[in-house]
């Protein structure tokens, strides 16, 4: 440090005045007791006032020299480094005192010293403690994106991402002129899927189905969970009839079995398409009419999808009002069954009769099945209907028996009815209640509702048949069961569909599939039922090839219950 530097110092002033003032005044004592015994004159009081302020200037300059080199410097460098220090925290260890002393002064460096190495140690510690709370931020970040973003069971975007970036795609596609196609896809029996797997298998099974459809999709399409039961793709398409293709070829995959912990699963799925700009140019309406066109796609047949057209939105309105009139109709009693009489072929007499279920609308009157089955099994409606129809069937049945009938009523159990957890004890049940035999029963089901769970069909038909009851496969032929699956079901009778039986006038394919049918049910020591005989031909035809049983419109349509015994018993005249 200069001594100009020095010099401008306050604590330089004040230690020179104490000094100064010390020196003088014990040198004006000492002249005044070396002076006491003589008189005072005034210049011998002058002389002496002037040399004590020399010495004591001189001594001051002394001392302070030597405070300068060995107290004052060293304290000032001391606090020069911890303003430094201060002015640069993140490197106080570049402002240590570097001394050999072993004095107080050097004890003072030794704690500076030790102090500016803790801050450097602590500096160190928080940058660290600084970069992993960096570090695991941004982690939460990504997490918290994750969640809100992305579907954290597939990894797939969800409706909020998915709608975010469909509006990006379709702005872009918009300026370019182009359309942007959506699919949205439901898996209609998820939740008995579900409900069969279980939690964690359950996930297994929908992360499966969504490699499916990532490995069914061609380049740059987006690909989103949007609900537990829903996935939705957008694309830039260049017309409809070619995203029409895609999506069926996607949903033929997705109907393909799944394989979760050595259970066979079959998905049944419908779709709905719209398209930007035609339906809508904003995410959330497309998905939304894409959502009317699947609903409609569930009323007509599984595994298919539709477009949206404008007047959905009025057919989903209708809808949504049929179904709350259905949950009226069971409350009300609105609900009927009609019989359709089964024949056999070979004697010609009415041996059983089909249970169907019939709406009589208060105001609309008889309502077509076809409107309101597939809306009571979306929304599980269709449990407490058969049910009721189980139960209604066999106190009808059991009364004509009681007459010497001698019937077999066939009851249809819907795909929803045969998945559920209690489908046994609901029907042992009923049978116990109404003291109805089960060897007077006949339970339909359908290809598509035992094939999505294999063995569980199989377990279930087996406790089935172990109460006398017997069972058919209904529809034969427009599912997608194999030979190899076939035989091992405890089943008696197949059931060829009306589909086949149309068209047998003209149409060789039909006869050719209708024979195949026969030939191999009665291979496997099974019954064939032909419905939807309606001419003398199908019934020469169907005789012709071995056919066991038929029903249809030739002999009579499902008629009420005091129709259909009017007419068994001009038959037993």
């Amino acid at each position: 440090m200069s001594l100009r530097a020095f010099l401008k110092l306050r604590l330089y002033w004040q230690v020179a005045l104490s000094i100064f003032s010390s020196v003088f005044l014990i040198n004006v004592l000492l002249e005044i007791l070396f002076l006491l015994p003589n008189t005072f004159h005034v210049p011998e009081i002058l002389n002496m006032l002037g040399l004590s302020a020399v010495v004591a200037l001189l001594a001051t300059s002394v001392i302070l020299f030597i405070l300068h080199r060995n107290l004052l410097n060293p304290i000032r460098k001391t606090v020069t480094n911890l303003l430094a220090a201060k002015s640069d925290p993140t490197h106080p260890e570049k402002y240590t005192l570097l001394s050999t002393r072993i004095d107080e002064l050097g004890e003072l460096w030794g704690v500076v010293n030790s102090m500016l190495k803790k801050i450097s140690d602590n500096t160190k510690h928080i940058t660290a403690n600084s970069a992993i709370f960096t570090l695991n931020l941004e982690e939460r970040i990504k997490e918290l994106s994750q969640l809100v973003n992305y579907d954290a069971v597939t990894g797939l975007p969800n409706q909020k991402l998915f709608n975010k970036t469909v509006n990006e795609l379709i702005n872009t596609l918009n300026q370019e002129q182009k359309q942007t196609g959506m699919f949205l896809i439901e898996i209609n029996n998820y939740k008995e899927i579900i409900h069969t797997l279980g939690h964690e298998d359950g996930n297994v099974f929908i992360t499966q189905m969504a490699k499916s459809l990532e490995n069914s999709l061609p380049p740059h399409s987006l690909l989103a969970r949007i609900a537990p039961d829903q996935f939705g793709i957008a694309r830039k398409i260049t017309n409809h009839t070619q995203f029409g293709e895609l999506a069926a070829w996607i949903l033929y995959r997705l109907t393909n079995p799944v394989v979760v912990n050595n259970q066979s699963l079959v998905p049944s799925v419908n779709g709905g398409v719209s398209i930007a700009p035609t339906d809508a140019n904003i995410s959330e309406i497309l998905l939304r009419n894409a959502q009317h066109a699947l609903n409609l796609a569930k009323t007509n047949i599984q595994n298919t999808h539709q477009f949206y057209e404008t007047g959905m939105n009025e057919q989903a309105e209708y809808q949504r009002n049929l179904l709350l009139d259905l949950q009226q109709a069971i409350e009300k009693k609105q609900l009927l069954v009609y019989y359709q009489p089964k024949i056999n072929l070979l004697s010609n007499k009415i041996t059983g009769m089909e249970a169907l279920v019939r709406w009589k609308h208060p105001t609309q009157g008889l309502i077509s099945p076809i409107d309101y089955i597939p809306l009571a099994e979306a929304s599980g409606l269709i449990i407490p209907i058969g049910e009721w129809v189980l139960k209604t069937a066999c106190e009808q049945t059991r009364l004509w028996n009681k007459m010497g009938l001698n019937l077999i009523v066939a009851v249809n159990l819907s795909p929803v009815q045969f998945q559920q957890k209690h489908l046994i004890e609901t029907i042992q049940n009923i049978l116990m209640e109404t003291q109805f035999p089960p060897e007077s029963l006949e339970l339909e089901v359908t290809e598509s509702g035992i094939m999505n769970n294999i063995q569980k069909s199989i377990n279930v038909m087996k406790a089935l048949r172990g109460f006398g009851i017997s069972l058919s496969i209904d529809d034969f032929g427009t599912g997608n069961s194999s030979l190899s699956y076939l035989k091992k079901f405890p089943v008696q009778k197949l059931k060829i569909d009306q589909s086949f039986i149309r068209d047998l006038e003209t149409n060789q394919d039909d006869k050719d599939i209708t024979e195949i049918i026969i030939s191999l049910g009665h291979t496997l020591k099974l019954q064939i039922i032909a419905e939807g005989i309606e001419t003398e031909q199908h019934l020469s035809f169907l005789k012709s090839k071995g056919c066991d049983y038929g029903q249809g419109y030739y002999w009579s349509k499902p008629i009420d219950a005091e129709a259909f015994f009017k007419l068994v018993s001009e038959q037993a005249v």
